[in-house]
């Protein structure tokens, strides 16, 4: 049984580094939410452009 995590014990996964399995799932997270979550309405992108196109 010890030798099933051995992988993770070494900072390793399947021989990626944990970084890289870590990456894919919040990217595949990030797409979902993305996906499954309605649009901005039109007052919240017109309050958007006016505070990105605001002028100090």
């Amino acid at each position: 049984m010890g030798e099933m995590f051995a992988p993770l014990h070494a900072g390793t996964f399947g021989g990626l580094y944990e970084i890289i399995p870590g990456f894919i799932a919040s990217l595949i997270a990030a797409v979902v939410v993305t996906l499954i979550t309605k649009a901005p309405t039109k007052e919240v992108e017109e309050l958007y452009e006016k505070a990105a196109n605001y002028k100090d």
